[in-house]
């Protein structure tokens, strides 16, 4: 069975002896079977890593010692990669920790300056409002003035009007929609629990991830979709030239009946990280213009 898979961007973790990404490397050999929007090989170099818990990063930690960079991260690691595919095109893009003769990158300079922009709360992340807003005045600022920035999430948020929000949990025909057009897309979930005694459910978090691909034979069905996933609180084996990510299977959730769920209970994540209970929440895809 052939599997195509979309590259939009992938996130690689450093080692504390790796600070910077080398963006001179030359690329290997393309894994056999898969085919991308932007060239892959560039994804598999060793030291293309962007990792929230960088201890680089520490003095951002919440107080008991976790990162809430995620978002950043991500953000981060798009920005990089759109970069490094075509610098002629997204050379006006503001890197922080870029060299001066454009071959490497700092990301921990960049993820600084996100979480700053983005106004990343130490102890409870990026809240949805600052994550449009910070991209949208990133992509501004490099003089994509005519971005398109697409929001889908069944959570209740005020967004500023200039949003283009749907109000409902993001589909399987909207990954892949976004995915092939080449828009970077971000996933936002939230990790829930259910009290037993109650019967009550609590939301204790989110987090974001990117989307990396998607098999494409195995994902006609409009309840399950097999993602390539790249996730920056995950330590990725930079030696392993065909480690792109994870395959985590996006699944509709099924109910128990006479069983109360939030209405962010739809889809859910099924694989590596993704043990707790978690609802899929928020898509939000950008494409520079």
């Amino acid at each position: 069975m052939r599997i195509i898979l979309f590259i939009i961007w992938s996130s690689f973790s450093w080692a504390s002896s790796s600070p910077q990404i080398d963006l001179s490397l030359p690329a290997p050999t393309p894994s056999e079977g898969f085919q991308s929007l932007f060239d892959q090989s560039q994804l598999n170099q060793p030291g293309f890593v962007i990792y929230e818990r960088d201890t680089r990063l520490s003095d951002l930690f919440s107080s008991d010692g976790k990162s809430q960079l995620c978002f950043p991260s991500a953000f981060a690691e798009g920005l990089v990669m759109r970069f490094r595919a075509n610098p002629s095109l997204y050379g006006s893009l503001k890197l922080e920790g870029l060299s001066a003769d454009q071959k490497t990158i700092d990301p921990s300079l960049l993820v600084r300056a996100l979480a700053n922009q983005c106004k990343t709360d130490r102890d409870s992340g990026t809240d949805p409002i600052n994550e449009f807003s910070c991209i949208s005045n990133r992509l501004r600022d490099a003089g994509f003035e005519h971005s398109d920035i697409q929001i889908v999430t069944n959570r209740n948020r005020n967004y500023p009007i200039e949003a283009s929000v749907q109000h409902h949990t993001p589909s399987v025909d909207e990954i892949r929609h976004f995915v092939d057009s080449g828009y970077t897309v971000i996933l936002g979930i939230g990790w829930w629990e259910l009290d037993p005694s109650t019967k009550q459910w609590k939301r204790n978090s989110g987090h974001a991830v990117s989307i990396v691909g998607y098999g494409y034979n195995r994902s006609w069905s409009d309840s399950q979709i097999v993602l390539k996933i790249a996730n920056p609180n995950l330590f990725y084996d930079q030696t392993q030239k065909f480690a792109l990510g994870d395959s985590v299977t996006m699944t509709k959730i099924v109910k128990k009946p006479g069983m109360n769920y939030p209405s962010e209970a739809d889809m859910t994540l099924i694989g590596n990280g993704f043990a707790a209970v978690n609802f899929v929440e928020t898509l939000t895809a950008y494409l520079p213009n």
